[in-house]
């Protein structure tokens, strides 16, 4: 989809209610790269290893979309901090240094973000998510996640399962955002506070901001949408012009077929 900011993508695909056969999985393997293929047979239950091989699949279908080459052309590779990126487009001088892609999957849903001008960053989270728990001990264990002032936000709410959608929304906004910039976890944590913009609190798109070392970052924007009524997804976005397109077009739902729409045995 075009906007002022050039090309982007907003796709989500429902990995729990996907059930191919055994030989259509294993078809669909055939379209990834192989040391990708081997990490995905790895993982032990099904529903992860759904999860793992539709994300690489949107992933390539993004790259194929957005920079019009052919699938068997784009190699994938990983970095340091384990994020994928494109190593190169064979057999093509097309340039790919501005494209950022980011994909995110909990629960039921993957998901991704894609564009070819601005740095994004994607977080999905089942808010609805069992802590085993109660939620203040839950809360106690995970004080060093949120700074104190978060803390205060997430505690608004009177209701302990409005306390942990709140929760999750702020672990997603974080999680977009670090994963957006490619530092995972080893950023600390306490170093980046969000706070919900009070206007949107509840509206279907929220928007937060955001304060890194005490200093607000003016060029950043991030919403919060609901992929479903259990699942939140924050996106970030490296940009000081809000883009209405963007903000509100709906997430794609592709489906398999969608997915693997000239796709290629690699």
């Amino acid at each position: 989809m075009e906007c002022k900011n050039g090309k982007y993508l907003k796709w989500k695909f429902n990995a729990q209610k996907w059930e191919p056969s055994t030989e259509e999985y294993n078809n669909y393997l055939q379209f990834v790269q192989p040391e990708e293929r081997t990490r995905i047979k790895r993982f032990h239950n099904f529903i992860d290893s759904k999860r793992a091989l539709i994300g690489r699949l949107l992933l390539r279908q993004a790259i194929h979309i957005l920079l019009n080459v052919n699938w068997k052309n784009i190699e994938l590779g990983r970095s340091e901090n384990n994020k994928p990126y494109i190593k190169q487009i064979k057999n093509s001088d097309v340039s790919f240094k501005d494209i950022s892609i980011n994909i995110s999957h909990h629960g039921e849903w993957v998901a991704l973000i894609a564009s070819t001008k601005k740095t994004v960053g994607i977080d999905i989270m089942k808010i609805n998510e069992d802590p085993r728990r109660d939620v203040n001990s839950f809360f106690d264990l995970m004080k060093d996640v949120f700074t104190e002032n978060e803390w205060k936000e997430i505690n608004e709410p009177k209701e302990d399962k409005k306390r942990l959608e709140r929760f999750y929304k702020f672990w997603s906004l974080k999680e977009s955002y670090v994963k957006a910039i490619g530092k995972g976890i080893i950023m600390d944590l306490q170093t980046i506070e969000f706070s919900l913009n009070r206007d949107d609190v509840g509206k279907t798109i929220e928007t937060a901001s955001l304060t890194r070392n005490n200093k607000k970052l003016n060029n950043w924007l991030f919403y919060i949408y609901h992929l479903d009524n259990i699942h939140c997804s924050s996106i970030a976005i490296n940009t000081k012009e809000e883009d209405e397109i963007i903000k509100n077009s709906e997430f794609v739902n592709l489906t398999i077929e969608q997915l693997i729409n000239s796709a290629e045995v690699l």
